[in-house]
């Protein structure tokens, strides 16, 4: 969670004027503050990410925590589907700056639809914890991971030369 929010940060921080813009209709500095803010949780996440992997427990023992980390084979793919979630955050902030909630139903949807699913890998499998990490990560994943990010690259008229003329400019 916490490196879900130092990787959202840049993002939080121009907020304000991304919904300048798309009050505005300057997409192209929408784009370009979207495109910034994908980039900073990418950098985040990779950086604090491995970070965390490789050190985390080691910290923890070192200060001599009585609880360490996952073991890694959790802790990767909760990095992994918090990191695509936090992706989804940032195209749903940023639909959100036009005033429009287009998401609404789905995500209602994906929260029972991800419960039900907990409950069954609970009852029907030995999965444990995992089941906790697997039952929301596959009903994003069907959709919202990458239903919203498709829908303000669509809207923004993105190609993938712009992640590199817009990074290449910071």
């Amino acid at each position: 969670g916490l490196i879900s929010s130092i990787g959202t940060t840049w993002f939080s921080t121009f907020y304000p004027q991304l919904t300048q813009y798309r009050v505005r209709g300057e997409i192209e500095n929408v784009k370009r503050l979207y495109v910034k803010g994908k980039v900073s949780l990418i950098l985040i996440f990779i950086i604090l990410g491995t970070g965390l992997v490789l050190l985390g427990n080691p910290i923890l023992e070192l200060i001599h925590s009585k609880t360490l980390l996952l073991n890694v084979y959790y802790l990767i793919p909760i990095l992994i589907f918090t990191y695509f979630d936090s992706n989804q955050s940032l195209s749903t902030a940023t639909l959100l700056a036009s005033n429009d909630v287009p998401f609404f139903k789905s995500v209602l949807a994906s929260g029972i639809l991800s419960l039900i699913l907990l409950f069954m890998l609970f009852k029907f499998t030995n999965l444990g914890i995992f089941s906790m990490i697997l039952a929301p990560a596959i009903i994003l994943s069907a959709y919202q991971n990458w239903k919203w990010p498709l829908t303000v690259f669509k809207e923004l008229h993105m190609k993938a030369s712009d992640y590199y003329y817009i990074t290449k400019t910071v």
